[in-house]
């Protein structure tokens, strides 16, 4: 470019020597062999040489073989792409060999699995290291949550596990088979392929492993000893080594979903851990970002404190993941019902994307089951929601009437239903679910008018528990005791809930309650002896060793609130003391059932025998 007195800019990389050390812009004039700058200072114009020229030689430099050292590090550099192509290759086949059937069913399961991690490391899949480069997000491997593959220390911990269980190849298979068929059906939410093997579990899941061969052990010692074992495990893997794997989160959703054949101790006590073991699981529904689609990934620190941003791709996820995610979202939400002392797991959109999926596209029945759970607890949520908004503003605020409170989420219950298939409804976890869910709901109910008035729609909630407490035994006696070993803890703390509630009817003292109607409807005493009897018969399905199985446990405690309705419905005057009932407790060899801190006590939550017996 020449401007009005005749310089002309000199051209990219053309300018001189003196004006390139001065970093100023190189003008040359018209005729003139010196630029500008060099002509003024008197000094020798030298040309740079060009920068094409020397890339040119540098690139035939490292193209030739004639340097020793370049050969070298060039098959240096190759050797390291070798290394992170082979990296970012999916692990193709089982862990142990098997037939090629099983070996793509196997690899199905597990669908975007990683290479063993070494400890401390997690590692990207391939198809997101491709997606993440194409979309130029920055992908640090210290920040991805691993939740595919084995964990961290799973070899170490599948030679452990393998020590203390103490089984027989041929045994474990069993166990597996057990967990299949009497289990997971009461709680879908870990489904095993029917030819996934137990070595092939153990490899890749040692803690879900682990807690399978709790539940599958014919011997509540052994249970109880393997309890003690996992607790360990948990306390290792979570606060010593900062583990969060969907292993340990499998695990934990098999020791809560059955923690009344473990939470015994061989004196009788039972250890209170299900609200710390709950936060544990959240914890890492959170840190393996499972409740959400969208991935957050660390992308500054400073002073220790990383901030995040949304990575704006659908984060892949297995089948076994997802079912993970609503699993946990069923159980907590149960849990935090009847323990009140904890919150429940937040629903978001993704939840409901992965119930879409569950009921369009299931890898087997459980879910369509667990889909169908889900929804009908995300309907006691919304309840409790609005309770705890009312209870928030106070009774005087409280401007939804109990009638109306009930009718709006058992219409609710009802076309959730109503929409289930008649396949699915067959099924009796989804019809004490049901069950469960409309009791809730009518416990969630405002009081309405003042305790010592008459209240027609107080009165009209307590036929429909009866009702609804008579229709859930009803379903329960048509099961066989063998049977009873698969239930989950949130079903078997349910015939304790119905059950209380029933004794509440039978002896409650309130104005418009006709308790002698009552009784001629329903004779709880009988029922009393029909589930004790039912128990007795599950009893021998464990070999106690030393003190109660689950089953012998449960027995003790019909017959203490047995021995204790039929003093308060004998009585002539008056309540009897509360020693008197203490003391018919004590004499069935259930020491404490009517104290008043065994509130505590998890495994009986929320039992209304009466105001003067608080379970």
């Amino acid at each position: 470019m020449e401007d009005s007195f005749g310089s002309i800019a000199a051209p990219y990389g053309r300018s001189c020597v003196v004006c390139v050390r001065a970093k100023c812009k190189c003008f040359y004039r018209t005729g003139q062999a010196r630029c500008e700058r060099c002509n003024r200072l008197n000094k020798e114009c030298r040309p740079t040489d060009t920068k094409r020229r020397r890339l040119d030689s540098r690139k035939n430099d490292e193209i030739s073989d004639d340097t020793p050292d370049d050969s070298s590090r060039t098959a240096r550099l190759e050797e390291k792409l070798d290394q992170v192509l082979a990296s970012l290759k999916p692990r193709e086949g089982p862990i142990t060999p098997a037939s090629d059937a099983s070996s793509a069913s196997f690899s199905s399961h597990f669908s975007v699995a990683n290479p063993p991690a070494e400890p401390g490391i997690n590692r990207y899949s391939g198809e997101l290291l491709v997606n993440y480069a194409e979309k130029g997000a920055a992908a640090a491997s210290n920040g991805f949550p691993q939740e595919f593959g084995p964990p961290p220390f799973a070899a170490a911990r599948a030679d452990r596990v393998w020590k203390l269980a103490g089984l027989s190849v041929t045994e474990a298979e069993e166990n597996l088979a057990e967990f299949r068929t009497r289990f997971s059906p009461w709680f879908p939410a870990i489904h095993l392929p029917p030819d996934m093997t137990a070595e092939q579990l153990r490899l890749h899941r040692p803690f879900l492993w682990l807690n399978i061969v709790l539940l599958a052990s014919h011997s509540s010692v052994k249970q109880r000893s393997l309890g003690e074992v996992v607790r360990r495990e948990i306390a290792q893997a979570m606060v010593m080594d900062s583990e969060k794997s969907l292993d340990l989160l499998l695990g934990l959703l098999v020791f809560m979903g059955w923690y009344h054949l473990h939470c015994q101790c061989d004196d009788g006590s039972v250890k209170l851990s299900l609200a710390l073991l709950t936060q544990m699981a959240l914890s890492l529904v959170f840190d393996l970002q499972l409740n959400r689609q969208e991935l957050r990934l660390p992308v500054h620190q400073t002073l220790g404190v990383t901030t995040h941003k949304y990575a704006g791709l659908a984060y892949p996820r297995t089948k076994e993941a997802k079912r993970a995610a609503v699993g946990a979202f069923l159980l907590v939400s149960m849990l935090s019902f009847y323990l009140q002392r904890i919150d429940s797991l937040r629903w978001t959109p993704y939840f409901g994307d992965i119930l879409r999926e569950l009921k369009e596209s299931p890898e087997w029945d459980g879910d369509t089951v667990l889909a169908h759970q889900v929804q009908l607890q995300l309907i006691v949520e919304r309840a409790v929601a609005m309770s705890h908004y009312d209870a928030a503003l106070g009774s005087e605020h409280t401007t939804l009437p109990s009638s109306a409170f009930v009718d709006i989420f058992h219409t609710q219950l009802e076309a959730a239903k109503n929409s289930i298939p008649a396949g699915v409804w067959a099924k009796e976890a989804v019809q004490l679910h049901y069950l469960i869910n409309r009791i809730n709901i009518l416990d969630l109910a405002p009081l309405g008018a003042h305790a010592g008035t008459v209240d027609p729609a107080r009165t009209k909630r307590r036929w429909s528990t009866y009702q609804t407490a008579k229709t859930w035994l009803d379903v329960f006696f048509t099961l066989s005791p063998t049977t009873y070993r698969g239930f989950s803890f949130t079903v078997t703390t349910q015939k304790v809930h119905f059950l209380g509630a029933l004794i509440e009817l039978a002896t409650l003292d309130e104005p418009g309650w006709d308790k002698d109607l009552f009784r001629s409807h329903v004779d709880v005493v009988e029922l009393l002896d029909r589930m004790t009897e039912k128990f007795a018969q599950a009893a021998p399905l464990l070999s106690t060793g030393s003190g109660d199985n689950t089953f012998s446990f449960f027995c003790k405690f019909f017959q203490a609130a047995r021995a204790s309705l039929v003093q308060r419905l004998n009585r002539v005057d008056g309540e009897p003391p509360v020693n008197e009932l203490t003391a018919a407790a004590d004499s069935t060899g259930f020491p404490g059932m009517f104290d008043l801190d065994f509130i505590d006590n998890e495994l009986f939550w929320n039992f209304p025998t009466g105001q003067d017996v608080t379970i």
